[in-house]
């Protein structure tokens, strides 16, 4: 029988980096990861190891020292753009193309603010491929001057971009 999709929604920083470890330890092929700082610390030895141990571990960050040593990471060309709009830590961590983990945590104390894990054959492969063109849109020389694409599309970020955590009606 085809596997059953699976959606959890994560309630603690605790829980979400336990999954995120449980997702590394589970892969076989690829780890594609984008992430800030906070979480690339979190989880620096992790992915280290996913590395060394054979996995194509690939992905984006915000900072050249938030690199991963034996991996394929690139660091975004519009890093500064994204701090300006993104007032937490996000953490997108998506393994074999069958299961994503999304994250995102408070950029001052690091708890967790949103937080889901997917285990599917559906969606996972179609956020996979949408995280790996968001990687060529973030570090290819050919789209820098290009901004957001969200702004090329819609002419400004919509309003959970511009909001991810929802601190507008706070």
């Amino acid at each position: 029988a085809p596997e059953e999709d699976r959606v959890f929604r994560l309630t603690s920083r605790d829980q979400a980096y336990a999954r995120a470890r449980a997702m590394l330890r589970e892969a076989e092929e690829t780890v594609l990861i984008e992430a800030f700082s906070g979480p690339i610390r979190e989880l620096r030895p992790d992915l280290e190891q996913a590395a060394k141990s054979g996995l194509r571990v690939a992905g984006m960050v915000l900072r050249p020292e938030d690199r991963i040593e034996g991996a394929n990471i690139h660091v975004s060309n519009m890093a500064q753009r994204v701090l300006e709009i993104w007032r937490c830590d996000q953490l997108t961590l998506i393994v074999d193309a069958r299961q994503f983990l999304l994250a995102l945590f408070d950029d001052k104390t690091g708890e967790l603010r949103r937080g889901i894990w997917v285990s599917s054959p559906y969606l996972a492969p179609v956020f996979n491929n949408g995280i790996v063109a968001d990687v060529i849109m973030h570090t290819e020389e050919m789209f820098k001057d290009v901004g957001s694409p969200n702004k090329l599309l819609f002419g400004r970020y919509p309003p959970a971009v511009r909001d991810p955590l929802g601190l507008a009606n706070d």
